[in-house]
């Protein structure tokens, strides 16, 4: 019986570390293909805040993290009413000018047809993504 335990412990032992190996496998292909770069082309998500300076979206993201979140809700609705801010329907496709990674904030061209084509804003890295809109 002690063989058997010792056995199944083993095996137990060996699963764990294949589970830990993938769990890091997928973690690392994750964070690299969510890495960020000037240069690079990709969407910025539906509904995201878009700002023309980088000193309102500093501000937007001290508003979010200190107040509630109906207050929050509240300053949102002053900024794209005075247009301090704005907001597109559908995912954009931008170009990355430049990233600052340790702030989460890009500065990006718009790649769209129109008015608003090749003008530059500022977002969170949070809303960016390198894959194809859906």
């Amino acid at each position: 019986m002690r063989r058997r335990d010792s056995v199944f412990r083993c095996e137990a032992e060996k699963l764990m570390k294949l589970i830990a190996a993938a769990i890091l496998y997928f973690a690392g292909a994750y964070a690299q293909a969510a890495e960020i770069h000037d240069g690079d082309t990709g969407y910025i998500a539906n509904n995201s805040i878009w700002f023309t300076n980088e000193s309102d979206l500093s501000v937007w993201k001290r508003v979010r993290q200190a107040f509630a979140p109906k207050d929050v809700k509240t300053y949102q609705q002053i900024i794209l009413e005075e247009r301090q801010a704005w907001q597109f329907s559908g995912p954009t496709k931008v170009k990355v000018i430049s990233y600052w990674a340790n702030q989460h904030e890009i500065n990006v061209k718009m790649l769209t047809e129109g008015r608003l084509a090749d003008s530059e804003w500022w977002v969170e890295d949070k809303d960016y993504s390198n894959a194809a809109a859906r």
